[in-house]
């Protein structure tokens, strides 16, 4: 079996969240008063920061699914900000 590294399973839940959060239609805000968190904590869910298992079940509770299916490879990959290496 691969090794997994856990910071990208993390930056992973965290896109397949504002995945599912954009299919709904649901903005960040709605989604942070759904979860009864401020609108910067939603934020760091979706960055893959401060998930814990209690939030996970909470996330997926809020957006219908289930936990394991948080943990579903995303659809799209994240982009990084920035200019391209070797560029400039």
């Amino acid at each position: 079996m691969a090794e997994l590294d856990e910071d990208i399973v993390l930056a992973n839940v965290g896109l397949r969240v504002a995945e599912l959060r954009e299919e709904r239609r649901m903005s960040q805000a709605e989604l942070a008063q759904a979860m009864r968190v401020q609108l910067r904590q939603a934020q760091r869910y979706e960055s893959g920061a401060n998930l814990t298992l209690a939030t996970l079940v909470r996330l997926a509770r809020v957006l219908g699914v289930t936990p394991i299916e948080l943990l579903a490879a995303p659809n799209r990959c994240r982009r990084r900000p920035g200019r391209p290496k070797g560029a400039g």
